[in-house]
């Protein structure tokens, strides 16, 4: 692709790319590491490109202080709530949602938020999401996912939930420990008197009033919900491998067939075909997690280890 194709994706051009591509027109065709520079530039276009996305995504926080000004308490509130939301939203989407697992520090490392402020009551625009490094675990689990698509999309769906049913929509998509931590900012914002705005670039804008703020807290206060999560034990002959939806079917000798859901991709892993064969018996160690509404009941089990 050429240079021109790719700065076609940027909303505005960083002066050093522009003086790195000037620089490397200037370098003869015969030259051995003119290809090795082209990449390099190429390399640093695209984060830029990723970096003007995620940047397009901010949250502003209508006080009653200068514009720019914020409580460092409700500074840290928020920050914190997000973050921790943002990370089970993650994890769930991923197949991850147990903080006994031992990918789910990886995931939070991968889901770390990285912000800057702005004046105009007070702005948080994301920046980036994510380490810089990313182990090879995480690098298959991860793969194909828009982690800056999933923060945009477990808060503006929040912004649609005014219902009991749809509460329950939510918390299948994106976990019950999301939901309480969008709560727990909430119910700072009510204690604050302060009511803030979604804002995707220039896409569109969702306003949270308090008055919608108050409806939400009211409805996940008197959710009839429960949840429990508990490591269980599994043993048995192994009926369905299925590494496109990420589950594995054992029959196992206590409770019969049992279907255990992975993370997103250990399945294509190289070196499963060595530890999982149908027929073959297996031992997994498991966690179940048992979701309680007040018309059903949901039970499920997340493998955690062999």
């Amino acid at each position: 692709m050429s240079f021109q194709q790719l700065l076609s994706h940027l909303k505005e051009t960083p002066k050093d790319i522009l003086e790195m591509i000037a620089l490397f027109h200037q370098i003869p065709k015969s030259d051995p590491h003119k290809y090795i520079f082209y990449q390099n530039i190429e390399t640093i276009i695209v984060l830029e490109i990723e970096r003007e996305k995620s940047a397009s995504i901010k949250i502003r926080l209508l006080n009653d202080y200068e514009s720019g000004q914020i409580a460092l308490g409700q500074l840290a509130n928020t920050s914190q709530h997000i973050q921790e939301a943002y990370i089970s939203a993650l994890g769930k989407q991923v197949g991850i949602n147990d903080g006994r697992n031992k990918y789910y520090q990886l995931v939070r490392d991968n889901a770390k938020i990285i912000a800057s402020v702005e004046a105009g009551s007070f702005i948080i625009s994301v920046d980036s999401i994510g380490d810089t490094f990313i182990s090879p675990d995480v690098d298959i689990i991860m793969e194909g996912v828009n982690k800056e698509e999933i923060f945009v999309n477990f808060l503006s769906d929040v912004w649609n939930l005014d219902s009991y049913e749809l509460l329950e929509e939510y918390i299948e998509k994106y976990g019950y420990k999301s939901l309480k931590y969008i709560d727990g900012w909430f119910a700072n914002l009510i204690k604050e008197n302060t009511s803030f705005e979604l804002i995707n670039s220039h896409e569109w804008r969702k306003e949270f009033s308090l008055r919608k703020i108050n409806k939400f807290h009211k409805l996940v206060e008197n959710i009839e919900y429960t949840q429990e999560k508990d490591k269980v034990e599994l043993s048995g002959k192994i009926l369905t491998i299925d590494s496109i939806k990420n589950r594995v079917v054992v029959n196992d000798s206590s409770f019969g067939a049992i279907e255990i859901k992975f993370p997103k991709g250990i399945l294509q892993k190289d070196d499963i075909a060595e530890k999982l064969k149908i027929n073959r018996n297996r031992h997994f160690s498991v966690i179940k997690e048992t979701i309680k509404y007040p018309n059903q009941t949901r039970t499920t089990y997340f493998f955690d280890k062999w």
